[in-house]
């Protein structure tokens, strides 16, 4: 699977088996901070009902910076970002590993 950044790769480690890759993308700086493990530049969730309603309520509820003065600049395409925004895009991909 190619991703935007070189530095953004997954290693397959097993077990062998359907994995899946969800990607979540929002306007807000570091929306979702603090949820799951580290595991290179993404996060690993469990796959669990609560794990899927923490990312849920990520996305409807507003940053803490909500009301924030200042429109922060994104760091990747130096757009401006409403940090009140609750707008995202996702993409979910399932992927088959072999041993």
């Amino acid at each position: 699977m190619r991703l935007p950044k070189p530095a953004w790769r997954i290693k397959s480690n097993g077990p062998a088996g359907t994995n899946r890759f969800m990607a979540v993308v929002s306007s807000t700086p570091d929306r979702f901070a603090g949820l799951g493990i580290p595991a290179g530049p993404f996060a690993k969730v469990n796959n669990t009902a609560g794990s899927a309603k923490d990312i849920v309520m990520r996305l409807i509820t507003p940053a803490q910076n909500c009301g924030a003065s200042e429109i922060n600049k994104r760091r990747d395409f130096e757009a401006e970002a409403d940090p009140c925004s609750s707008s995202y895009g996702a993409g979910l991909v399932d992927i088959e590993e072999v041993n």
